[in-house]
């Protein structure tokens, strides 16, 4: 028997050894599709048209950025962060969490309008160190997107303690001039 699909959306697969069909629809596909599958012993044919229907295809939020202060906070210090992100998905609700870096979570406030939305919240440190803040937003659909802050948060100790550090700076070429 030989087995064949015709009219296959963009993305979609047809394996005619395994008489496997597979398709995951990308973000712009929703609509009706009608694939034809066929099935032939070289002498007869049959064939059935399925129509396939994706009502809604959901875009994951984009993490647009995590902002706080770039100074250095005395330990004990509450820092306020700020992230952004994007859903073209305008109806979708979002919660949202930070991992502060230090092993402590806690909810962000989340306002949206249209497609852009912002979280904010805030956190005690009460451990010196260097800490990367992480932010996890998630749509109604339960599409989830963490990013990570791209600078740090420093929290040092008036009384002695001190914090180190190291890293690199990649710069664009040409934007440093010799002396």
């Amino acid at each position: 028997l030989t087995y064949s699909a015709s009219g296959l959306p963009t993305g979609a697969t047809f394996n005619p050894s395994t008489k496997t069909f597979t398709w995951t629809p990308g973000t712009t596909q929703s609509g009706n599709y009608l694939i034809n599958f066929t099935v032939s012993d070289g002498s007869l044919t049959d064939s059935e048209d399925v129509t396939i229907t994706v009502t809604s295809v959901n875009s994951p939020p984009v993490i647009t950025a995590i902002e706080f202060p770039a100074d250095p906070f005395q330990k004990g210090s509450t820092v306020s962060v700020t992230g952004s992100f994007t859903d073209p998905d305008t109806t979708d609700t979002h919660t949202a969490w930070f991992a502060w870096g230090d092993g402590a979570t806690s909810a962000g406030i989340v306002t949206k309008s249209g497609i852009t939305g912002s979280v904010t919240g805030s956190h005690q440190f009460n451990t010196v160190g260097i800490y990367t803040v992480n932010l996890t937003v998630t749509d109604s659909k339960g599409t989830a997107t963490t990013a990570s802050s791209t600078d740090f948060v420093v929290i040092y100790d008036p009384e002695g303690q001190f914090v180190t550090g190291g890293g690199g700076y990649t710069s664009v070429a040409g934007l440093y001039l010799p002396d």
